[in-house]
């Protein structure tokens, strides 16, 4: 259900906010899951949203990068543009 990814990757953009989280929420599969979430719901711009905000959290630390990079979580970002270039949100 989307509105369940949605809300759980919203969880993960709260949690990641600070360093000691974004290495926990790496250990455990936090990025895969977003980019797993992003992909299973292409079409639903609030799970993109998120995903793409809790990327830019996960992102924030030189190991998570490296893991950004190793689960496609890119290609995710950019279809996320390119699927949803007229949303405001």
């Amino acid at each position: 259900h989307s509105g369940v990814q949605e809300a759980g990757v919203w969880a993960l953009v709260n949690l990641a906010a600070n360093a000691e989280n974004q290495v926990r929420t790496a250990q455990v599969g936090g990025i895969e899951a977003v980019t797993w979430a992003m992909r299973r719901h292409e079409v639903h711009s609030g799970v993109q949203e998120a995903g793409c905000r809790a990327l830019v959290n996960l992102a924030g630390i030189a190991a998570d990068k490296e893991k950004v990079a190793e689960v496609d979580a890119i290609w995710a970002v950019v279809g996320a543009l390119r699927r949803h270039e007229g949303h405001s949100g």
